[in-house]
């Protein structure tokens, strides 16, 4: 996903709300919509392109477009929760010990992109480590900077470290 406008924030009283844009959720089942239609015509014609196509269409239908959907990071005073497809993490600040954020710079394609991590420690001494992929969990990117500060208002010592 391109970082232009692709996630919306929403505020409800204390509560934050990241997702992803609607607009762009409704573009992706366009899209696959499509390439169904596409993949039964050019089925009559080439039996395997079509059926790979066809297929393709109802995959990223029958899954992505409802990740998609049910994507999202929510923070309000008390804890932090992100949901991504089968990927779900609920932290209450009471019960952190530190979160440490870093920045790297990974080779990704032919750029060098900034990929972050988030290093939730329970107080039990439990360490749970989020790789933050850059595009595909752009609404949790966009939500760091108010965890951070939520968990610093609550006492949570907070580590943050730059891409040298």
């Amino acid at each position: 996903m391109v970082p232009l406008g692709c996630v919306k924030r929403h505020v409800e009283g204390d509560t934050s709300t990241y997702t992803i844009e609607t607009w762009l959720i409704a573009v992706v089942a366009l899209a696959a919509a499509s390439a169904c239609v596409a993949g039964w015509y050019i089925r009559k014609k080439r039996k395997w392109l079509g059926s790979i196509v066809l297929g393709g269409g109802v995959l990223v239908l029958c899954t992505t477009v409802p990740g998609l959907s049910v994507s999202r990071t929510t923070i309000d005073p008390n804890h932090v929760e992100w949901n991504r497809g089968f990927n779900y993490f609920n932290f209450q600040f009471d019960e952190l010990g530190g979160i440490e954020h870093t920045v790297k710079k990974i080779p990704i394609g032919r750029t060098v992109q900034d990929v972050h991590y988030l290093d939730f420690t329970k107080k039990t001494g439990e360490r749970v480590h989020i790789q933050v992929n850059p595009g595909s969990d752009r609404f949790l990117q966009d939500a760091i900077p108010e965890i951070i500060s939520r968990a610093k208002e609550r006492g949570v010592p907070c580590t943050e470290e730059a891409p040298n």
